[in-house]
């Protein structure tokens, strides 16, 4: 369902998530953390549960970045990885593809 949407969100595929479409995909969870892809649909999220209390963390943006690049990023986008993904189709290639469509959506909407 994640990757639906992120396909809804970014790319037009059907109207974006709602707050049903939320309680679906995040049954009984209590919290999302600011991870790829939740990150991606923070307003959409607090919209959808306006009584929902966010933390907002705030961070060096120069360690942050360092820290993306080298775990996201260089993980994503890693020859190895990237065999992986073309291997293993059941585990490995969803969980980057959300990634990877995340990555794009945030660039084509930029």
């Amino acid at each position: 369902m994640w990757q639906e949407a992120v396909d809804r969100k970014f790319f037009g595929t059907g109207p974006k998530f709602g707050r049903q479409e939320f309680d679906q995909l995040l049954h009984d969870f209590g919290a999302v953390s600011s991870d790829t892809p939740a990150i991606a649909f923070a307003d959409d999220l607090i919209e959808a549960y306006p009584e929902a209390k966010v933390v907002l963390v705030e961070r060096d943006v120069d360690s942050w970045y360092e820290s993306w690049m080298n775990t996201v990023i260089k993980n994503t986008y890693d020859p190895f990885v990237t065999v992986v993904y073309h291997i293993d189709r059941f585990f490995t290639r969803p969980i980057a593809r959300i990634h990877i469509t995340t990555f794009q959506g945030w660039l084509v909407n930029i």
